[in-house]
């Protein structure tokens, strides 16, 4: 079943906003974009990322009925609580404008977590594609380009078994003891 979800223009100009502040930060700092290679910059593919990862964001929170505050945060901040902050609720969301892609999970992510899966590329509509635990993205099988992971859609679980993560039926969410991936 193709779980989806359609945004409003309102909806989707507010998490906008939120993409294009986290990239600001992202510039501030002097990060590079992990997508090209260079120091972000405004109008960068990496703000475009930014802006389509919060509006992916928005769309799960809205699907599940989850709140999504589009938390964002200076450098020194950021630093300090990236192993502590989640994107929605109990779930990691990663996007994507590919219709084929799987979902991608990096070495230094929290293989504790549920990481949710949304295709970005019929915006205002975004397709809920699937999920998975980190740790069952961390391995060898999945390696992309020795810097990522790559999940294929048919390995993913269905989108309806998230409900009962957020019932509590099935564990999930914030762990005080997290556990990073293993090529940290």
């Amino acid at each position: 079943m193709r779980e989806q979800i359609r945004l409003s223009s309102g909806q989707m100009d507010l998490a906008e906003r939120v993409g294009i502040l986290r990239h600001g930060e992202n510039v501030k700092a002097g990060r590079y974009d992990r997508i090209t290679g260079e120091t972000s910059a405004a109008g960068s593919i990496g703000e475009r990322v930014h802006i389509l990862g919060a509006q992916a964001e928005y769309a799960v929170s809205l699907f599940f009925g989850v709140g999504w505050s589009g938390m964002f945060f200076e450098d020194a901040e950021w630093r300090r609580r990236r192993r502590e902050i989640v994107d929605v609720g109990p779930f990691e969301v990663r996007s994507t404008s590919s219709r084929t892609r799987g979902l991608t999970i990096y070495p230094k992510d929290n293989v504790r977590l549920p990481y949710v899966l949304v295709r970005t590329y019929d915006r205002p509509v975004y397709y809920i594609a699937g999920w998975a635990y980190g740790s069952c993205g961390i391995h060898r099988q999945f390696m992309r380009g020795g810097s990522s992971f790559v999940i294929p859609v048919e390995r993913l679980e269905p989108t309806q078994s998230l409900r009962r993560i957020l019932a509590g039926a099935e564990p999930g969410g914030r762990d005080p003891k997290i556990q990073h991936g293993l090529y940290e």
